[in-house]
């Protein structure tokens, strides 16, 4: 296997990607930036630039980028970001004619007093990878836990893609209130699937924490499946 240089110039690269049948590389800098690689040669202006709102420090920043399984037909993108009062907050952005970035006038929290247009979910604590199901549209969350529970979220398309959803943080860690012994679950929605935090007696580093989805989709079944550094 032989390792070659595929661009230079970039600010803390994390999560590359790019919408299916593209042949461009989309690149996300933990800074708070999106950039193009087409044909080998960065492009100087940046698809996305978010970074007068993204924390970066430690574990934070823009964090992940996943492309809508049509993209081509509706031009939107999900982004998973730390803002500057540190919490998590996944959005969902609309790219326009331009070819400028703007969000949707039906996103859940648009024209509500003290709220961002572009968010889509809260209640996440540190939603580290999240991906689609090409083939229900689904969205699948990995979301990394503070102490005790490390989870999985799902947005069905079925249900309108998970508008406006709310997944407990920190309310709840996992399926567990999260700091008292009890709390009310109203208008939350829970993980489908969640784990503990530690692993025979270790607790998994914050890099292993994070989570690959694989959907293995063979026409009689759907399976998710999720490792980490701990325990594979």
């Amino acid at each position: 296997m032989t390792l070659m240089q595929v661009a230079s110039g970039l600010a803390f690269p994390v999560c590359p990607t790019a919408p299916a049948g593209d042949a461009r590389l989309f690149l996300v800098e933990k800074g708070g930036r999106i950039r193009i690689i087409d044909h080998g040669a960065v492009l100087p202006a940046p698809f996305l630039d978010i970074g007068d709102r993204v924390s970066d420090s430690g574990q934070q920043g823009l964090l992940r980028l996943a492309f809508d399984p049509v993209y081509a037909t509706t031009g939107r993108f999900y982004v998973d970001y730390t803002d500057r009062d540190g919490d998590t907050r996944i959005a969902r952005f609309r790219v326009s004619s331009d070819p400028h970035v703007a969000h949707p006038n039906h996103n859940p929290f648009v024209g509500t007093s003290g709220a961002h247009g572009e968010v889509w979910n809260i209640g996440l604590r540190n939603p580290w990878r999240f991906s689609f199901d090409r083939r229900t549209g689904d969205r699948y969350i990995a979301d990394v836990g503070q102490n005790a529970h490390e989870e999985i979220d799902a947005s069905p398309a079925a249900a309108g893609g998970g508008r406006g959803l709310n997944y407990g943080w920190n309310l709840m860690e996992g399926s567990s209130c999260y700091g008292a012994a009890s709390c009310s679950r109203q208008g939350l929605t829970l993980p489908v699937a969640r784990r503990p935090s530690r692993t025979n007696g270790r607790r998994s580093s914050p890099a292993g924490r994070s989570r690959v989805l694989v959907r293995m989709q063979p026409a009689s079944c759907m399976c998710c499946g999720r490792a980490d550094r701990c325990s594979g």
